[in-house]
């Protein structure tokens, strides 16, 4: 079995370098591959407000979002509820502070939103072993029925405040972490996944 010791010899400051960490297997069993080119942004809903919310944004977007840990996404627009009339948004685009805008100009007085465009990265994780290597960091339970695709979940990843979503059943999974945390959080599922062969991938 192999061990993470390479992390042994990097110092924490210096970030860890893309390519094959721990085991030589023929295919990294665990690859975790950095999203580039999202604009994201925080909604958080004024007290009584969320249905209002849910509302505006099917108005404005056509997608019907729900309040509860749950992926809603449609052309153009992802919404991650993260907890009782909050939401995560994610677009394919490059123009965070636009894109937050145009969400607050669609939600009025009914939420506050804050562009996180800066303030987060999110990760593509995959990988036949990828569900294993979580639960060495995660609290959660990610088998199905517990967590399927469309599930969501504002948890811990070795101590890590993170977002987690479930994208397709193969599992594909997006992590969605604050920027001075990225290290940490790339750090922990190395470790967790140098056993099966770990990929990272820095677009």
């Amino acid at each position: 079995m192999a061990k993470a010791h390479f992390l042994e010899g990097i110092d924490p400051s210096t970030p860890l370098a893309a390519g094959r960490w721990g085991a030589a297997t023929a295919t990294a069993g665990v690859t975790m591959r950095r999203l580039g080119g999202l604009s994201i942004a925080s909604i958080v809903s004024a007290k009584g407000a969320a249905p209002a919310v849910i509302a505006a944004i099917e108005a404005a977007h056509g997608l019907a979002i729900v309040d509860r840990p749950e992926v809603c996404a449609g052309t153009g627009l992802c919404c991650v509820g993260t907890g009782p009339g909050k939401w995560l948004a994610v677009a394919p685009r490059d123009d965070g502070e636009a894109f937050a805008d145009g969400l607050a100009a669609a939600v009025g007085a009914a939420a506050s939103v804050n562009d996180q465009s800066d303030g987060f990265v999110i990760f593509e994780l995959a990988g036949a072993r990828i569900r294993a290597a979580l639960a060495k960091c995660l609290s959660i339970d990610l088998d199905p029925p517990a967590f399927v695709p469309g599930s969501a979940a504002a948890t811990l990843l070795a101590l890590v405040g993170v977002t987690l979503w479930q994208i397709d059943e193969a599992p594909v999974y997006h992590l969605c972490v604050g920027r001075s945390l990225t290290e940490a959080a790339t750090r922990a599922l190395a470790a967790a996944g140098a056993e099966y062969g770990f990929e990272l991938t820095l677009d």
